[in-house]
């Protein structure tokens, strides 16, 4: 095995490390969110992202 192909296969694994930490923490903060606001502030954030992403994005 060369050293190219670990170093690509190690940062590949810190990559895959990295994306499963940040979506642990996106869960975590959603869960407190809605622990401390209650699932009605979640759907009216939901209500206004569907009317604002789409002027951002271009979508009409």
């Amino acid at each position: 095995m060369s050293y190219k192909i670990l170093i690509r296969e190690s940062l590949s694994i810190v990559a895959l490390f990295t994306f499963f930490l940040l979506v642990l923490m996106v869960i975590a903060g959603l869960a407190y969110y809605i622990q401390e606001y209650g699932a009605l502030a979640i759907r009216e954030f939901f209500r206004i992202a569907k009317i604002i992403l789409p002027l951002f994005t271009g979508y009409f």
